[in-house]
């Protein structure tokens, strides 16, 4: 279940906060929860991605991208994450999540969300982001210079850009499988008619040299019928008396 208190508290503590540049760093603190844990009695790997978005959302708010978004009636939606995790939390620890804006191209917005406990990193969130309207995707640049900020995107790290094109291979790869399966379908569909359509061909065929043979034996009965006909009229007249 998606953590709805702690996002709902994470949003009343912005209230009257003063706005942060867009590349800086935003700190939420929160606390582990029993319903945090797996089976292994600490923060589930999943959990880590939820807890995430509650350190996005804080950075939305506080760098003001919220209300640019609003007034594109655009939202985020994320195309991509990836998670290293260093060190465990355990039930009622507090830690931090520090949510920083990477860079950006011309669709994708790259951010870190780092797990922070006693000023040692225990895990880290990756995720890039398209900004998505119903008319579709919007540069980020396009959104970036409405949050009056007009230098262009820092320069991405090593990792940033593995992380990118190996969510564009894959990407690719199961667009490739989607229309393999498609194509495959096609054919399976063609095999499924062919045999059909032979056996109508077959029936109609049949039907044909029925009907040839109906005609046949129909006109042999009446040639047969013309000739005993033919030979009763004869005796007929063999046997009939002459007039003289």
């Amino acid at each position: 279940m998606f953590p709805w208190l702690r996002l709902f508290a994470v949003g009343l503590s912005l209230i009257g906060g003063s706005k942060v540049d867009l590349l800086a760093t935003t700190r939420v603190r929160l606390r582990v929860w029993p319903n945090d844990l797996d089976f292994n009695l600490h923060v589930n790997n999943g959990r880590y991605l939820a807890l995430a978005n509650i350190g996005g959302a804080h950075w939305f708010v506080r760098t003001g991208a919220l209300g640019i978004f609003r007034k594109h009636k655009a939202f985020p939606v994320i195309g991509g994450a990836i998670a290293k995790f260093r060190h465990d939390l355990k039930v009622f620890q507090t830690f931090e999540i520090h949510t920083r804006l990477i860079g950006w191209g011309s669709k994708w917005a790259f951010f870190e969300q780092r797990f922070v406990r006693k000023e040692r990193v225990l895990g880290v969130v990756a995720v890039r982001a398209v900004a998505r309207a119903h008319s579709g995707s919007i540069d980020p640049q396009v959104l970036i210079a409405e949050l009056d900020h007009s230098a262009p995107s820092p320069e991405l790290p090593e990792w940033v850009r593995r992380f990118d094109q190996s969510a564009e291979l894959l990407g690719e790869l199961l667009r490739d499988e989607e229309r393999s399966n498609v194509i495959d379908q096609h054919s399976m569909s063609a095999l499924g008619q062919g045999p059909t359509c032979a056996v109508q061909a077959g029936m109609s065929a049949l039907s044909r040299i029925a009907t040839a043979k109906a005609d046949i034996i129909g006109s042999k009965a009446n040639c047969t019928n013309s000739v005993a006909l033919g030979t009763r009229f004869d005796r007929t007249r063999k046997g009939a008396p002459t007039l003289r």
